[in-house]
């Protein structure tokens, strides 16, 4: 993969990335295991922006037109203390052909994301959209708010109350959360279910436990460990179990187990981000 640089209307050196990535399954070949793609960035003012292109070698003519094209591409603004009024506001559009357009035949789109929030992190808002190329009406996907108080009279209490709605999933629910020093407890509500979670850090250990439960009882369990070589998660459901690794440098590797028996096959995925800074 050969790098390249450029620079935004600031004289900011647009930085690009490449990442490479062993997607979940079995493989044939090491061409159809990998999937570099390459990504560029950059910034003016308040504004980001940047694109991504698939690296992976074209076979045919169709696969070559579509590999010059960018899978993404991205741009977003955030605006602080919008009028003095101790809230910020961040807008974000981007055209894509991958996974952001669940439900359509290729997922081709625009997907547009509104978040605000107020400068003491105790309020939020956000709500989200997306118009497909293959029947390009627009379309809402999810909206949803939340509000952090503190308890009076309490030390290191908090509550949390975050109602949301789905237009293409479950319709609307709301999640009710409690923090107290290093334990944290969720209780989310909706139409179809109901489950309560709890997450606890265990002190001097580098530990956190989380464990969920629903109406029909275990739902799953985690263990992180953060640690020198990064950060390792063990993730346990009634029908799987998942180990994930991050490293500090930027490597992530991952093994997945579906069904509980001797005749399951597991899957692997492993990812590494290369940051290039170039000196222009």
């Amino acid at each position: 993969v050969v790098g390249f640089a450029t620079a935004d209307f600031s004289g900011n050196p647009i930085k690009p990335k490449l990442s490479l990535t062993l997607t979940d399954g079995t493989f044939d070949n090491l061409q159809s295991a990998f999937a570099p793609r390459f990504s560029v960035g950059g910034t003016q003012g308040p504004f980001d922006y940047g694109a991504t292109f698939d690296a992976t070698p074209a076979t045919d003519l169709n696969d070559a037109k579509d590999a010059i094209l960018p899978k993404s591409v991205w741009a977003q603004g955030t605006a602080l203390d919008i009028m003095d009024s101790g809230w910020s506001l961040k807008g974000r559009a981007e055209f894509t052909q991958g996974h952001q357009h669940e439900g359509y035949p290729n997922g081709r789109g625009v997907y547009l994301t509104v978040e605000v929030k107020d400068d003491d992190y105790t309020a939020f808002g956000w709500c989200s959209g997306h118009v497909c190329l293959e029947e390009p009406v627009p379309r809402a996907l999810k909206f949803g708010a939340k509000k952090v108080f503190d308890l009076p009279n309490t030390a290191n209490q908090k509550v949390m109350v975050e109602p949301r709605y789905s237009f293409e999933e479950n319709g609307p629910d709301l999640c009710l959360g409690y923090e107290r020093d290093d334990t944290r407890a969720y209780l989310t509500v909706s139409r179809d279910d109901q489950n309560f979670k709890v997450v606890q850090k265990v002190k001097n250990t580098g530990n956190v436990i989380s464990c969920k439960a629903g109406r029909t009882g275990f739902v799953s369990a985690s263990l992180t460990n953060d640690s020198d070589l990064g950060q390792t998660k063990l993730t346990v459901t009634k029908d799987s179990v998942d180990v994930e690794l991050k490293t500090e440098d930027g490597w992530l590797a991952g093994f997945h187990l579906d069904g509980m028996s001797l005749t399951s096959e597991p899957s692997v995925r492993f990812k590494k981000t290369f940051d290039i800074y170039p000196s222009i």
